[in-house]
């Protein structure tokens, strides 16, 4: 998911299209923990049901599937074919999502902005988790995270140009997301995140 992402060319297949969020109720309803881990457990497993949810999450399947409902009801998941018995599977209905503060409402700017700030303290999170837990993986996963720090001096269009060409890259292997049996094999989930944004400069002769 992504903040205020550049516009994509209309040549991109429209599945991979990320969906515009403009709904406060909609953007309050990913600021939230388990629905936050939920939805990514549902794109690593291809599909997940409330019992398998729970099994992975240490919350109960009854609380993961008044979430796992929450996230179909605000278009995030759609139902799989039925598992066994009563099981309801979900599988991912979208790729990706984005949100901007242009021409939008005081209450959705008000949500967007938390949903944005709840995700980026989860991604330094989750960033902390693997520093500390990589020397249990083995040497060639060891070596595969990147912590990259960059100061370029960009125009404002430039600064649009390059976040399309980092989502140009990404979309190169997001088709793996939400099927599986396109994943080769030794593939593992890795999360990709990055960040840019203008830095207010300082007064020449400072």
């Amino acid at each position: 998911m992504t903040f205020d992402a550049p516009e994509q060319a209309a040549s991109e297949p429209q599945e991979f299209r990320p969906r515009e969020l403009r709904d406060a109720r909609v953007l309050r309803a990913l600021a939230h923990p388990l629905r936050a881990r939920l939805l990514e457990l549902v794109a690593r497993e291809g599909t997940l049901t409330a019992t398998q949810a729970g099994e992975l999450t240490g919350e109960s399947p009854a609380n993961c599937s008044f979430h796992l409902r929450t996230l179909a009801k605000y278009g995030f998941l759609r139902q799989a074919e039925r598992g066994r018995g009563r099981e309801r599977p979900w599988r991912p209905a979208e790729l990706s999502a984005t949100w901007s503060d242009r021409a939008a409402d005081a209450e959705a700017v008000a949500a967007g902005e938390a949903l944005t700030e709840f995700l980026l303290e989860r991604h330094h999170g989750a960033a902390v988790e693997w520093l500390r837990d990589r020397r249990s993986l083995s040497p060639e996963w060891q070596q595969v995270g990147t912590i990259n720090d960059g100061l370029l001096y960009l125009t404002a269009a430039e600064a649009e140009e390059l976040g399309r060409q980092l989502v140009a890259l990404i979309a190169r292997y997001v088709e793996r997301t939400l099927d599986p049996a396109t994943r080769p094999r030794g593939a593992w989930p890795v999360r990709v995140v990055s960040y840019s944004f203008p830095v207010r400069p300082t007064p020449k002769g400072n």
